[in-house]
Formats: structure tokens, C-alpha cells, sequence
């Protein structure tokens, strides 16, 4: 599967859901990339064709998370000729919530490493290698975790150290 980051603390928080999965799933191959110049997806290249780029790198059949510090709907315009929808799961700022702390914002807008590690799972089972009851029992990991977090930043108003660090 390929994970995309595209920003600073989007790039930061999915290698920390990379190192998550990959501690649970050692043996399932996973291709990280970083996005800087966001434009790659969409300017004509002398050499290579913007859909050889996307096979190369995104790959012809994969599963795919792209985590966007912006609207998903801009990554939705730019990749929408490449026919992906059935295999990516893109996710970005969707204005919920206020602000609170820097994780639960990344949480609110599902780009928290618990997320990611949701998403990799989801399109595992959707390309069977997950069962369903392995899907299930990650998910629920993931959201108590998702529910720990969430109750420690509300009682303390900040992230915890095991976050920040």
C-alpha cells in the first residue's frame, strides 16, 4: 500500500501512523511519500507523463492514503483523471471543530496516526489482505486510543507527552 503526506505536520504525524502499523504488521510492504511541491501532479513533464509519475510512485493497483494539510477536494481535482477512486482514501481539513490542541485538530480531520493505521487497514481488507475480524479488531485499538487522547486533552488542554513526543 502507499501512503502520501503533503505538508509538515500531516508528513509528521503519518510517519508516526507508518511506525504504528508497521509495529503491529511488520511483513506488509508499505511505500511512503512526500509530497513538497504539490504541483508535481499536475504539470506536463518533458520526460515522463503525469500518469507514468502516478503509476510509478502511486502504482497501478495499491491502496492508497493521501494526507493533505488542505481541502481533500483539491487533491480530488488534481488526481481525477487518474481514475483512483475505488483504491485511495484522501484526507485533509474539513472544519470540524474548533481549536484545541495540534493532535486533536489532526484528529477531528482524521490525519492522527490512528487514523492512518485505520484507513492502511481498511484498504487491506478491501484488497484481502485483512479479514474483516482483523479490521475489526484494529479499529477498535485505534479508537480507544482515539478515545484516550481525546479525554486526556479535554481533562489537561494539552497532548499528551506520548504525542508530543
Amino acid at each position: 500500500m502507499v501512503v502520501v503526506a503533503c505538508g509538515d505536520y500531516v508528513t509528521e504525524e503519518a510517519l508516526a501512523g507508518v511506525k504504528l502499523f508497521k509495529e503491529r504488521f511488520p511483513k506488509i510492504r508499505l511505500r511512503f511519500i512526500n509530497i513538497l511541491k504539490l504541483d508535481i501532479l499536475s504539470e506536463a513533464n518533458a520526460k515522463i507523463s503525469n500518469k507514468k509519475i502516478i503509476e510509478k510512485y502511486l502504482t497501478k493497483d495499491k491502496g492508497i492514503v493521501f494526507n493533505f494539510h488542505g481541502y481533500p477536494a483539491t487533491i480530488k481535482k488534481l488526481l481525477f483523471d487518474y481514475n483512483l477512486s475505488e483504491r485511495i482514501i484522501i484526507n485533509g481539513y474539513e472544519e470540524n471543530g474548533s481549536t484545541t490542541s495540534p493532535f486533536d485538530m489532526k484528529a477531528r480531520n482524521g490525519l492522527s496516526r490512528f487514523h492512518l493505521v485505520k484507513d492502511l487497514v481498511e484498504l487491506g481488507t478491501r484488497q484481502k489482505i485483512f479479514s474483516k475480524k482483523q479490521q475489526d479488531k484494529i479499529f477498535s485499538e485505534m479508537d480507544n486510543f482515539l478515545h484516550w487522547e481525546k479525554s486526556y486533552i479535554k481533562k489537561y488542554k494539552v497532548d499528551p507527552e506520548s504525542i508530543k513526543n
